[in-house]
């Protein structure tokens, strides 16, 4: 029993019809669709990589201060707790040091006055002869 490849031309195999030229334009049109839809795609993709890679350098930069954010949150109280010891260590240091300067020096102070309060009666003692 021949089937109907059994009955073909052996010119052409499949048994396929011709090709006329419109199927031929329109495959070929069909083509150039699929072939620009292909490009379109591929500038679709490449924009979206350059946008990913844009995003992603965005959010480095971001989390790169957001480290630097969190890092001041927890420096700056310090810093400034830091700050607020040393004036208040230095405002003590510098009443002690003016009270053991104003201690001492009161008594070389006193010292002084009483040595200046001396010559300035002996000086008042030496000019009353004169005036007699």
């Amino acid at each position: 029993m021949a089937g109907p490849r059994g009955d073909a031309d052996p010119m052409r195999p499949n048994a396929a019809p011709p090709p006329c030229p419109r199927c031929e334009l329109v495959k070929s049109q069909a083509t150039k669709t699929v072939i620009n839809y292909q490009k379109s795609h591929r500038r679709k993709v490449e924009a979206l990589r350059a946008e990913l890679k844009s995003s992603r350098q965005q959010v480095q930069r971001l989390q790169g201060q957001l480290r630097f954010y969190r890092f001041a949150t927890k420096a700056i109280p310090a810093a400034a707790l830091l700050g607020g010891a040393a004036w208040l260590l230095a405002r003590v240091l510098r009443r002690r040091g003016a009270a053991g300067a104003s201690a001492g020096g009161d008594s070389g102070g006193k010292a002084v006055a009483a040595a200046a309060a001396a010559e300035g009666e002996a000086a008042v003692e030496e000019e009353a002869p004169a005036q007699a």
